[in-house]
């Protein structure tokens, strides 16, 4: 009842909000580099979260739930529903290999190519888990700017950190992920690629490895591990 409610409101609210936010980076600006290491959500390395996703596949629009689960940075698996929970799709990550499952049968392929065709951009598994608020380690510079840290990295380029250690935007040079409170938006050359809305978030300390893994039994079996 809860989700379907969710989906319903989610609905409403992304079909009436079409702006695209304004990035709150300046890749123009100068600014003063230190080396730094922090890390986002310490005590959130294996947890479970849920919430709202809009998603732009093939030129199609789809606004679903997705429930994730996460063991480690490399280990990531979400359950794509639709009303009612009518399971749509899983995605599971480990390292960079990436299993679908999707109308009765499994697929397999690279996490980059898979992240390209879901969400339209390419989104590394452990940025995919801040955004929901796990555990998220950055190593690289950081610089104080009026909004709070902001920090570049190799993998994702630049993360802008709020003084209250909350994760507000992600950028690199054409795509960025801005966040506002608990609902993201991906913008893509200035087009809107995917939003998500992330309405609660859990330490679970009980996910078991088979979970991140392609089943070799019955879905349903392998959900009632969790």
């Amino acid at each position: 009842m809860n989700k379907f409610f969710y989906f319903f409101v989610f609905f409403i609210f992304l079909t009436s909000c079409s702006i695209i936010p304004k990035s709150r980076i300046d890749l123009t600006a100068k600014y003063s580099w230190h080396k730094q290491t922090l890390i986002l959500n310490p005590k959130m390395l294996s947890f479970e979260s849920e919430g709202e996703l809009s998603l732009r596949v093939k030129g199609k629009h789809y606004n679903v739930l997705f429930e994730m689960f996460s063991k480690d940075e490399d280990k990531w698996r979400m359950e794509i529903l639709g009303p009612f929970n009518m399971h749509l799709a899983t995605i599971i990550i480990n390292g960079n290999k990436a299993f679908v499952f999707h109308n009765d049968k499994w697929d397999n392929g690279l996490w980059r190519i898979v992240s390209q065709n879901t969400f339209g951009v390419f989104i590394p598994a452990k940025v995919l888990s801040a955004m929901v608020g796990g555990k998220f380690k950055i190593n690289g510079q950081c610089t104080k700017i009026n909004e709070g840290t902001l920090c570049r990295e190799d993998i994702f380029s630049y993360y802008l950190i709020e003084k209250n250690n909350n994760l507000i935007e992600i950028r690199s040079v054409n795509v960025y992920l801005t966040r506002k409170k608990n609902h993201w938006i991906a913008v893509k050359n200035m087009k809107k690629s995917f939003e998500m809305i992330v309405n609660s978030t859990k330490q679970n300390l009980n996910i078991k490895d088979s979970l991140f893994q392609k089943p070799t039994k019955k879905e349903k079996n392998l959900l009632d591990e969790i």
